[in-house]
This record gives structure tokens, sequence and C-alpha cells, in this order.
């Protein structure tokens, strides 16, 4: 039944942000939206203004911590689950001169698309649901997933933290988002415990990837299963960036 119920919780989006959409538009004519079904489907809303104050929002942070942990000059930066571009399309004005190529990569076909013909500044990729991403090795120096790892199962985790560290070179830097203790109330009994006991869990009523298919992963957990060149740099148990009740990590890929 969750298509049917998303749907009508979309409708109901759209005739809720129907008034302050058009005024968004009045305000910030030059600034592309996506299609409300895109947005909606990525972000759980159709509201323009929270795409584009989030967006920035989360795109300086990004841009804080590549500046902070990114020493190589000319970086190749890269945003894993980039959606509708609502990150990566400020990155252009936001990273430091020099950084040799920004890229997005989604698994959403039609998202893809729409970020391409109208964003610039940014090179843009499909991927599968699962790896490999089309790049080399040591591709990228930064890499970054905000709330993809909570929409992924174990196996996902798994072959995807692989991924990312094959494609970042030595001594690049990762950072993602996790659902994590901020999240215990969400739990129902039987899955805080398992929680608590070190175990993700998963909540499996849609397909992976999507926004209905709901992980959370324990501290200890990502500590324990991260790929053994990966090492934690930083660890941020609450975030307050604009709604972001998830927790922040900083891995590096260790140099030879």
């Amino acid at each position: 039944m969750l298509p049917a119920l998303d749907y009508v919780k979309f409708l109901f989006d759209r005739i809720r942000t129907r008034r302050s959409n058009r005024e968004f538009f009045r305000n910030r004519p030059g600034f592309c939206v996506p299609p409300a079904g895109l947005l909606y489907e990525a972000a759980g809303h159709s509201d323009s203004k929270q795409y584009y104050v989030t967006g920035i929002a989360h795109a300086e942070l990004v841009s804080r911590i590549a500046g902070e942990y990114v020493t190589r000059p000319e970086p190749r930066v890269c945003e894993w689950g980039c959606g509708p571009g609502r990150v990566v399309r400020h990155l252009p004005a936001l990273l430091a001169e020099g950084t040799k190529e920004i890229v997005g990569v989604d698994f959403n076909p039609r998202s893809i698309e729409w970020c391409r013909e109208n964003i610039g500044g940014v090179r843009f990729e499909c991927n599968g649901l699962h790896p490999p991403l089309p790049f080399q090795d040591g591709f990228f120096d930064f890499m970054y997933a905000i709330s993809v790892f909570t929409h992924l199962d174990e196996q996902g985790w798994t072959e995807w933290t692989e991924e990312l560290s094959r494609v970042t070179r030595k001594d690049g830097v990762v950072f993602f988002t996790t659902h994590g203790k901020h999240n215990l109330s969400k739990l129902l009994p039987d899955e805080r415990k398992r929680f608590l006991s070190g175990r993700p869990v998963f909540r499996t009523r849609a397909a992976k990837g999507k926004k209905w298919y709901v992980a959370y992963h324990p501290a200890s957990y990502v500590r324990e299963n991260l790929p053994a060149e990966l090492e934690p740099v930083f660890h941020e148990e609450r975030t307050t960036v604009f709604g972001l009740k998830q927790e922040i990590w900083i891995v590096q890929k260790r140099g030879s």
C-alpha cells in the first residue's frame, strides 16, 4: 500500500506548498527547481524554498569540511547520491578556487537527466544500486554522501563503503551521514533493543535506496564495519543543520 499512500501524501503536499512555491518563484525567478514529483521522490516534499535553503546550508557544511580536510591542490570532489542536485549545484560557488572537477552521481536516471539539463559547473553520472561507480581507482580527493546509507541494507553498507574507498585516493576523505542515537525515539522497543546492542536496524517496507527504506546504524557498528583502509577522523552524534538529524562521519583513506 505504500506507493498509493505516498501518492496521496504527495498530492496533499502539493496543495500545502502551492502558495509558498509561487512566492519563491516570484522572489527567485532565475533559480531552476526540479519538477515536484522528482523533488518529492528524493526529499519527501515539494517545497521549493526548502530545497533551496537546505541545499545551500548543506553545501556550506560540505565546503567547510572539504576546506579543513582536503589539502591537495586541484582536488576532485564527488557527491554520491546527489538526487536532483539539491546540494552539489551550490558547490562551484563555494569550493576553493582551483577545484579541478565537481561530480554528482545518482542511481535515478531522471534526476541525472534533469541535473545535466539545468545545472552548470558540475559533471553528472548515473550509477546502479550496486557498484561499481564509473571512475578509476583513487579518482577523487573528497567524496560525500548525505542521507544515502540511511536507505541501504547491510549488503549495501558493505559494498558501497568498499566502493567509496576504491575511488578515493590515498589520504583522501569521505564524509557521510547515518541515522544514529539521535533517532532512538523513532524505534520500536525491539528495534531499540537491537540498536543498543550494536546491531543496525532496517525497515524494509520499500525498495532499497528509496526514502521509505530506512536504516539506523549504531556508532560502534560503523567503526567496526568500515573497510580497513578507512579511518574515522571525526564523528558528531547530533547535528542541527536545517533539520539534518543524522550523525556526521568523516573518514580518511590511509596513505601508503
